[in-house]
């Protein structure tokens, strides 16, 4: 999501919502929503300011290999590279490595092993397949 708000015009030109392009649509409604919280806190006694945007993420921007899990530098739980959060999105299953603790390497563990599908219309509706980031191959899987 962070790719599409900070750099949906580049990483993602041909996917629009309700005819906006998503990095524009994304970012006048985020401004819109912080537009009504400061309406709603400005006449506060006790509220100084807010911080609307907490630690964004840069999402895909900057990276070179979407397989590389470098990028991921937190040793905590799982480390999924952007590629397999890509085809888990689409419904596969995906293994990945398993930290239980900071710096303690617990093994391998399958994630959606459900096979969900985050995308509503199923994975042809990936907003990364619909820019050619990847496609499917003649069994349906992601590549």
């Amino acid at each position: 999501m962070w790719t599409l708000f900070f750099a949906g015009n580049d990483f993602a030109p041909r996917t629009l919502i309700d005819g906006v392009p998503v990095q524009e649509y994304l970012q006048s409604h985020f401004l819109g929503a912080m537009q009504q919280v400061a309406m709603a806190l400005k006449d506060c006694d006790n509220v100084v300011g807010f911080d609307i945007l907490n630690e964004p993420s840069v999402g895909f921007v900057g990276v070179e290999d979407i397989r590389d899990i470098g990028q991921n530098k937190y040793f905590v739980g799982w480390r999924v590279d952007p590629w397999s959060a890509m085809k888990m999105g689409a419904g596969q299953t995906c293994t990945v490595d398993y930290f239980s603790s900071f710096m303690y390497f617990d093994g391998k563990r399958e994630l959606n092993t459900t096979k969900a599908c985050a995308w509503k219309n199923g994975p042809s509706s990936c907003v990364w397949l619909k820019n050619g980031v990847w496609k499917l191959n003649n069994k349906g899987k992601p590549q």
